[in-house]
């Protein structure tokens, strides 16, 4: 199966690429939702780019809310999946959650391709913060 998540929501995506007709799971983290409280064009665009990604896929894809992992493990089990694909994110949450999940499964994150090379102590919050810092040599 596949998880997707909101660092890489893109039809390219490294690990549906490899898995075309495995099942892929979307979940809406509530407790990084409840924090960080994003307006609802925020949400709607994230809900648009999930199905875009969706579309023309063969396997089950599902869109949850709730807590990531619960929800992953969830969908696992009903798909009786024993490995669980991803892309590698900065996220910091990503590790705690790959980490967790690899207590009962085989969690394979493939790379993705950088826009441009970046090393960052603290990983910016928003896009925009960090579209600022990166900008000029992403439009060389």
């Amino acid at each position: 199966m596949i998880w997707l998540h909101g660092d890489h929501l893109r039809a390219d995506n490294p690990a549906l690429r490899r898995y075309p007709e495995a099942p892929v799971v979307f979940v809406f983290d509530a407790t990084f939702l409840k924090e960080y409280q994003f307006s609802f064009q925020r949400l709607f665009f994230l809900y648009e780019s999930v199905l875009e990604v969706f579309a023309g896929r063969q396997g089950a894809c599902s869109i949850r809310l709730g807590q990531v992992v619960e929800e992953v493990r969830d969908f696992a089990t009903l798909h009786k999946a024993t490995t669980i694909a991803t892309t590698r994110t900065l996220g910091s949450r990503f590790a705690q959650y790959k980490a967790e999940l690899a207590q009962d499964y085989r969690v394979q994150a493939f790379p993705v391709p950088s826009l441009v090379p970046y090393e960052a102590a603290n990983v910016p919050k928003r896009f925009s913060a960090w579209w600022r810092e990166i900008e000029t040599e992403a439009l060389k």
